[in-house]
């Protein structure tokens, strides 16, 4: 076979990696060799809030709440029985009493002699209800901060407005006020409730209230019994409402096996510094470190030689700047550099990145201020170099603290430490409980060591870039021997901001197993192009956010569809794309040409095929390739052959220009869709040839060839860092997405998977993006780019212009003084070219060919090896020519939620169960008023009054008629649920929770499915529940009596993706990959249809044949799978295990 090199790339997104290996032989022969698609569960649910991680971790966290809230009282009765306080058979009875007004006891035992069971009862009742306690809570004099999350601010203001009212009525305690202010009237029932209810004032009580309630109570009872001595009460208290400390993490601290840790143990290293971990963000250092980052991507030109270069005086100048004003912005530090004859240069991206830098030392200054303490002597103490632990300066041990303690009380003592290390400078009571109070938090992805390194050599006058390349270099050289041919899994658990992200980390890994397998087939690759979703970096919030988005504009989007085809008397599906976004700059410009101010004829405006009006690029588009909303003017046809390659302001004079500029600002300043920032800055823009110019085009170089996220880092960084590569110097770099997107328009075919509309139905999608970022290397996106301005060129000035010649031989020449490749071959691609040249010629008809239609494969296996060995003339592959088939990740780890996570209640009505559901009484609809299941009369007869009006559909109709906040029975009584009588329930679990409770738990969920034949010889299926198994030493066993009556010969288990074929008749009816059991019952299952994410519901009839097939990562499928029982994981019966042990 033929020497070949091969390019690897992969598309990662959120669930999917699309891959694609194209190769060149020796003489030039470049060739698509394989391509495909990864599919994985991304770990996140389908619907709701969370990922599944997240729902996990809040149900272990409220175990942990009921399980410690259960060792409290443990310890409680304990106690008593220890200091023999009460007897066993005391505390025994008071546990299985029951106390239903408990608040009334706790007011009588600040007055009154409690008897040992009712102040058993209240010690019981304060352990069970300890009061909510901020976290940042210290003292009582302390101020509540404002928080960020939205769940803590309603917390806060709740507390706060009980504590005002606590306050306002002079009671003695917290249950007093309650039992005086917070019950119904004419009644002695209490109405205090702490959840959250949209239409009543929410009230929580802190534990400070609780904490003197009870030792209110217990000093009380003193006076009766002398026994409970200060020290007892004190032991008392310490049992109640002792709280772990938050860096301490769950669990026994002193255990170090214990699975969960503090936060401090689970700080990552750096990178540079393996062995030492990373610092703190919120520092001096921290805030220094990310400025010269920031400034180090400013240019600092002489202005004398025009040589540039940062000196170390100017360096020294601005980190002394920021050290004295906690702030740098790029004016001022154009002020600082200006006496020494530096212009400083940069974009206004950088401009921001700086901004964001001082997150620390502007926060300190503040409070310094406040506090009325000299900031020069904190700076006195600073030293940026130095950056062993204890010796860093006062500022930076100042930071460090309050980011390492979170729990108020060891903050407090770290902070009394400080203060004594450091009582030679003189810094008050007030500076001290001010930091005592506020929040820092957040590490820095490298050591205090890196950091201290790379401010001294800015310092010296060396930009951070070439500190930091130096340092890679050193590291590449140290990792170069211990490079290896695959990547192992390991490789990953040691980014700690990977591994403690379930999403990314699946992500990575999954495209890590692919390319895997590609080495094992193609050996080391000579190039490796990747490309990650913007989804894979975001939380989840954030992407529900932006999907939530998307749907707005789709929605949107469809608005403008209908009205445009109103205007235009035509059917929706007629409007065009250019329709609807002449349509938007239309309203985005109130009706009026951007550049003239006239008035536009809206018919003529949708007219796409006069040139009445015309989309023109604000930028010229040979420029920047930006050709979003945000670079387009809707103007008049006139003016747009006028304007030609200029901006807005180098085109317009005079009173038009200034009367251009007023709309534009106006445009800019209005509260309802103003203009972008970008837009306006394009608008905006003078000249295409002065400084600002400069920067907006080779800022959006710089942002759009180079992925330069932290994600995209870490993916580049991790197999460049530690994979073999077949040439001498690995080559592995990230494109962002709508490069590969604009490109995917351009090379692949327009019907198919080039479409404007991606068909994200069909999975090899993910393929052919990657096959597009297969053919961009960092020279073919310059060549790309450089040809599109030619064109443009070549428009406006004809191809024998002198602009044309001049920019030929300049692109030419920066290009060849880069890479590898001659000015001739060069010119000959950007001048001979018809369009920009993909790596593989004529690439979209061999993407038809590989990935075949995007609608649906029609082909046969021996029908595409027919097609694709013409195609290539009989060429060898080290892969045989396959159909492609999305490889899916199998779920069989016996993991996850084994029913609905709420018990139900179930109630018999002549035999039959049926699950009695609660719900909001507002929500009740008069049709469910048959089905209420309630024994209350007086309910009953509110809502039947509630319905006597026709009108009335619904409660809250009633309530919002009646002006009602509460709905009440006719004696008086608030309601706020009630149970309604759902369907018949057949498939639920009893879980067993001891003797004599258990509860009812709905939907049980499976783990497989069997396909089975029965007696008479039938094709089954039964669905094998996590209820119905056990796991025993990493073996799984089937609890006896649970397979099916009829069950006589096992036919093969099916795991969510794996891959099926249904046979009725000799002919395959349904393909796909099973998901999940749709009705176990009826026989149907679920699967997503061939390579689509189409969900489709299938009946496994009697005589179906069922045949399951493996598909590999490279996405080959295999002969059928032939399991026997034993395959698998053997599922024995239980009984079996017992009598064997």
């Amino acid at each position: 076979m033929e020497k070949r090199q091969y390019r690897f790339a992969f598309d990662i997104g959120i669930g999917s990696c699309g891959w694609a290996v194209v190769s060149e032989n020796e003489t030039g022969n470049r060739r698509i060799e394989d391509a495909g698609s990864r599919i994985f569960d991304s770990g996140e649910m389908k619907e709701g809030k969370d990922r599944k991680s997240q729902k996990r971790r809040g149900f272990r966290g409220v175990r942990r709440v009921l399980r410690r809230r259960s060792h409290r009282k443990y310890r409680l009765k304990n106690y008593l029985r220890y200091v023999h306080f009460m007897t066993d058979m005391e505390i025994r009875c008071v546990s299985e009493a029951s106390m239903n007004q408990i608040l009334p006891v706790k007011v009588r035992g600040i007055d009154e002699k409690l008897t040992k069971a009712e102040l058993l009862q209240v010690l019981i009742h304060a352990c069970n209800h300890r009061g909510y306690k901020d976290f940042y809570e210290v003292t009582e004099t302390d101020e509540a901060e404002s928080l960020e999350e939205e769940d803590e601010k309603i917390n806060q203001a709740a507390a706060d407005r009980l504590d005002r009212l606590f306050e306002e009525s002079h009671c003695r305690t917290i249950s007093e006020y309650i039992c005086r202010y917070c019950t119904i009237p004419g009644t002695d029932r209490i109405d205090y409730r702490n959840r959250f209810y949209k239409n009543e004032n929410r009230m929580i009580i802190r534990r400070k209230h609780v904490e003197n309630e009870v030792c209110t109570i217990l000093k009380k009872q003193r006076e009766w019994y002398p026994e409970l001595t200060d020290q007892k009460i004190k032991e008392i208290m310490e049992v109640i409402f002792s709280q772990r400390d938050f860096e301490d993490g769950p669990g026994d601290a002193s255990d170090k096996y214990r699975r969960y840790t503090g936060f401090l143990e689970s700080l990552g290293y750096c990178r540079f510094y393996p062995e030492e971990r990373r610092g703190f963000r919120n520092t001096a250092l921290g805030d220094v470190y990310a400025a010269i980052n920031a400034l180090s991507q400013y240019r600092y030109v002489h202005t004398d030689t025009g040589e540039a270069k940062l000196t170390q005086e100017a360096a020294a100048k601005m980190v002394s700047y920021i050290l004295k004003q906690g702030r740098l912005t790029r004016t001022q530090a154009a002020k600082l550099l200006k006496p020494l004859g530096i212009a400083i240069y940069g974009s206004k991206d950088v401009d921001k990145t700086l901004a964001k830098s001082f997150r620390f030392l502007k926060e300190m200054r503040k409070i310094a201020e406040k506090c009325q303490v000299s900031w020069e002597s904190l700076l006195s103490e600073t030293d940026l170099t130095e950056y062993e632990e204890g010796k860093t300066s006062l500022l930076n041990q100042l930071g460090t603290v309050c980011s390492m303690y979170q729990t108020p009380h060891r903050k407090e003592e770290e902070l009394k430490k400080l203060h004594a290390k450091w009582e030679h400078v003189h810094l008050p009571p007030a500076f001290w409980n001010a930091l005592k109070r506020h929040k820092f938090n957040g590490t820095s992805s490298v050591s205090y060591h890196h950091m201290a390194d790379a401010i001294e050599a800015f310092l010296k006058g060396d930009i951070y870039g070439n500190f930091q390349w130096n340092k890679q270099k050193q590291l590449d050289e140290k990792q170069e021997s211990q490079r290896e041919r695959l990547l192992s899994a390991k490789i990953l658990m040691q980014d700690e901001d990977v591994k403690d992200n379930p999403v990314v980390l699946r992500s990575i890994n999954e495209t890590r197993k692919v390319l895997n397998c590609l080495i094992r087939l193609y050996g080391a690759p000579a190039e490796i192009h990747v490309e990650v979703a913007d989804d894979v970096a975001r939380s989840y919030l954030e992407r529900k956010r932006i999907q939530k988005m998307q749907r707005d504009h789709e929605k949107t989007r469809d608005a403008i569809k209908k009205k445009i085809a109103e205007i235009l008397h035509c059917e929706e599906s007629e409007v065009k794309g250019s329709q609807i976004e002449r349509y938007k700059l239309y309203m985005e410009q109130e009706g009026k040409c951007l550049y003239s101010g006239r008035e536009l004829d809206l018919e003529m405006v949708l007219d796409t095929q006069s040139h009445a009006y015309e989309v023109d690029h604000i930028i010229p588009y040979s420029l920047i390739l930006d050709n979003t909303l945000a670079n387009k003017a809707l103007v008049c046809g006139n003016e747009n052959q006028a304007k030609g390659q200029q901006t807005p302001l180098m085109y317009l004079k005079g009173e038009k220009k200034e009367a251009f500029i007023e709309r534009v600002k106006a445009e800019k300043k209005r509260t309802s869709h103003p203009i972008s920032n970008k837009k306006y800055d394009y608008l905006m823009l003078a000249t295409l040839y002065g400084k600002e110019a400069k920067e907006i085009l080779t800022g959006w170089k710089s942002r759009n060839i180079n992925d330069t996220r932290y994600i995209t880092k870490y993916v580049v960084g991790l197999i460049k860092n530690h994979l073999q590569f077949a040439g001498e110097k690995a080559r592995v770099f990230g494109i962002r997405g709508h490069i590969t997107s604009r490109f995917r328009k351009e090379w692949l075919g327009k019907n198919t998977w080039g479409s404007d509309e991606k068909c994200r139905a069909n999975y090899l999608n993910h393929a052919a993006d990657a096959i597009v970022l297969a053919n961009l290397s960092k020279m073919d996106v310059e060549i790309a780019m450089d040809y599109e301005k030619l064109r443009q060129i070549r428009r406006h000035y004809g191809e024998m212009s002198i602009q044309y010649d001049h920019f030929l031989n300049h692109a030419a020449q920066r290009i060849a003084a880069f890479y590898p490749i001659t000015e001739e071959a060069i010119r000959k691609q950007l001048v001979e070219s018809k369009r920009t040249p993909s790596y593989v010629p004529n690439l979209g008809r061999e993407v038809d060919l590989r990935l075949g239609n995007p609608e649906g494969e029609t082909r046969s296996e021996e029908e595409y090896r027919a097609e694709t060995e013409m195609y290539y003339e009989g060429a060898a592959f080290v892969v045989r020519s396959h159909l492609p088939y999305v490889s899916m990740k199998v779920e069989r780890k016996f993991r996850g939620e084994i029913a609905d996570s709420n018990p139900i209640r179930l109630v018999e009505e002549n035999g039959i169960q049926y699950k009695i559901s609660r719900s909001k009484v507002e929500e009740l609809k008069r049709e469910q008023l048959p089905k209420l299941y309630t024994s209350d009369g007086y309910l009953i007869e509110a809502l039947e009054k509630a319905f006597e009006n026709k009108d009335v559909k619904t409660v809250k109709d009633y309530m919002e008629k009646e002006h009602l906040d509460v709905f009440r029975t006719t004696n008086g009584q608030p309601v706020r649920k009630v149970s309604i009588k759902g369907m018949p329930v057949s498939n639920y679990y009893k879980k067993r929770i001891n003797e004599t409770n258990y509860s009812i738990l709905g939907v049980p969920k499976y783990y497989c499915v069997e396909v089975y034949t029965n007696s008479k010889g039938q094709t089954k299926i039964w669905g094998l529940r996590f209820v119905d198994m056990i796991s025993y030493e990493g073996k799984l066993y089937l609890k006896d009596g649970v397979r099916p009556a009829d069950y006589a010969r096992h036919g093969m288990y099916l795991f969510p993706g794996e891959y099926i074929e249904v046979e009725k008749r000799g002919k395959i009816v349904y393909e796909g990959t099973y998901q999940n059991v749709y009705s176990i019952n009826q026989g149907v299952l679920r699967i997503k249809v061939k390579n689509t994410n189409a969900l489709k519901p299938i009946s496994i009839g009697n005589k179906a044949g069922v045949f399951k097939y493996a598909i590999s990562l490279n996405g080959c499928k295999s002969g059928a799978v032939k399991e026997g029982e034993a395959g698998y994981p053997c599922f024995a019966h239980c009984l079996s295990k017992k009598e064997n042990d």
